[in-house]
C-alpha cells in the first residue's frame, strides 16, 4: 500500500518543505547607511571595538591553556626544556623492541625520553650505526667496537 502512495506522500512533503522559501522576503539591506555610519563612528565606540577584541584574545589564550599546560603530543604529557647542553650518559640509548614488517626497524628510547626507530645502516646520536637488526637483538658498530643489544638478555638456543 505504501508504494501505492509514496509518489503522492513525495509530492507533499516537496511542497509542504517550499512553502517557507516562497513565504519568506529577502531582506532589504541599506549598505549606504551602513558605510556612512562606520564612517561617523563616534571614537567611544571605537574604543568599546578595541576593548571587545582585547577580551576575545584573552579568551582565545585561555582556551589554549591546558596545551600550555600538558603537552598533547608526548606520551607522558611533559614539554622537554633543554637547559644548556648537558654531556649524554655513557649508555644514551635503550633498546626497547623490534618492528617487523616491510623492512625491519629496532626501536630505542634516547636519555630525554623520545622514542627513535631506525634501519640497519642509520646512525644514533652517540655515532653508533646498526649493523643488523634480529628477531630479539640489535647489532651496533662504533668504529672498531661492535655491541649487541638484547630485549630480554636471554640466550636464545640456535637450532
Amino acid at each position: 500500500m505504501m508504494k501505492k502512495y509514496l509518489m503522492d506522500i513525495l509530492c507533499i512533503a516537496i511542497f509542504g518543505l517550499s512553502i517557507p522559501l516562497l513565504v519568506v522576503e529577502k531582506p532589504e539591506i541599506s549598505y549606504s547607511t551602513l558605510i556612512s555610519n562606520a564612517r561617523t563612528a563616534e571614537p567611544e565606540k571605537k574604543k568599546d571595538m578595541t576593548e571587545t577584541i582585547t577580551r576575545v584574545e584573552k579568551q582565545r589564550v585561555r582556551q589554549y591553556k591546558h596545551i600550555e599546560e600538558r603537552n598533547i603530543f608526548s606520551p607522558d604529557g611533559v614539554y622537554r626544556i633543554v637547559k644548556g647542553e648537558a654531556p649524554p650518559p655513557e649508555n644514551p640509548y635503550r633498546f626497547i623492541g623490534v618492528l617487523r614488517g616491510k623492512d625491519k626497524r629496532a626501536v630505542f628510547m634516547d636519555y630525554t625520553g623520545e622514542i627513535i626507530t631506525l634501519k640497519p645502516g642509520e646512525k644514533l646520536g652517540d655515532g653508533s650505526v646498526i649493523r643488523d637488526i634480529d628477531i630479539l637483538s640489535v647489532k651496533l658498530k662504533k668504529g672498531k667496537k661492535e655491541t649487541e643489544l638484547r630485549i630480554f638478555n636471554l640466550d636464545r638456543e640456535k637450532k
